[in-house]
């Protein structure tokens, strides 16, 4: 499910604009008890949800979750 698009504001520190689509895995759990987040690469539509290949893990050392990050399939 993306919940911020790409060049939107994050909802508590406005100056940090997203520079690609994120969101979160359905049916995930994280560190912090909510889903797990998701960094989209590839998509230049808009869309609410889709479907990716985990590309890489961004190890967040102090914090009790880590990103992952999507890509589109086929690209």
């Amino acid at each position: 499910m993306v919940d911020r698009p790409l060049g939107s504001a994050h909802p508590r520190h406005p100056d940090l604009i997203y520079p690609v689509k994120y969101g979160e895995i359905p049916d995930t759990v994280s560190g912090d008890g909510l889903p797990i987040d998701a960094y989209l690469l590839g998509w230049n539509e808009p869309v609410s949800e889709t479907s990716g290949t985990v590309v890489a893990v961004v190890e967040r050392i102090n914090d009790l979750e880590d990103k992952l990050v999507v890509g589109k399939l086929g690209t």
